[in-house]
């Protein structure tokens, strides 16, 4: 919930002030529930996360890529760790990748 994203990379989209509630009000109605918010949002967290994810929550951003479909994706957290654009997005490819059935 409400990734701290990179504004360098993301200059349009708006701050979602009730994204972290809505991420919060999501956990307390599942026993299990794993929570990342803010700077803990990060891809390397939440792709972590995907593998044993019966239900996913995203209250963020998500950006299109009209051209190539496959590098649409969730906008996650980015830190010094993460000058790159793509660092900092999950895309639909390593999302359907990471889904083992």
């Amino acid at each position: 919930g409400s990734p701290s994203f990179d504004r360098r990379h993301f200059p349009d989209l708006p701050e979602l002030y009730s994204a972290a509630d809505e991420a919060r009000e999501i956990e307390r109605l599942y026993p299990n529930a794993f929570l990342l918010t803010g700077i803990d949002a990060d891809k390397e967290r939440v792709k972590s996360s995907l593998a044993d994810a019966d239900l996913v929550h995203f209250a963020g951003h998500y950006v299109t890529n009209e051209k190539h479909p496959l590098l649409s994706g969730l906008v996650l957290a980015a830190g010094e760790n993460t000058p790159r654009k793509e660092d900092a997005l999950l895309a639909n490819h390593e999302i359907l990748g990471e889904r083992r059935l």
